[in-house]
């Protein structure tokens, strides 16, 4: 969602909170979620990992083996 736009909802719904979430629907629920003055703060970010959700930050390229 364009920031511009998470800020005009925020002004529009002063009493609601804009929020994204982002998984792989096919597999499991949202693996990271930014909600309420965080997605405001910080419109471009994904957020922080859901508690249940294992993740891991790996670079383009790479001959390591996928963590487990």
């Amino acid at each position: 969602m364009p920031p511009d736009l998470v800020r005009r909802i925020s002004e529009h719904f002063p009493t609601g909170q804009p929020g994204n979430g982002y998984g792989l629907t096919e597999t499991s629920a949202a693996t990271a979620m930014n909600t309420g003055p965080d997605y405001v703060a910080k419109p471009d970010s994904v957020g922080p990992p859901v508690p249940v959700a294992d993740v891991a930050v790996v670079p383009r390229t790479t001959t390591a083996p996928s963590p487990t």
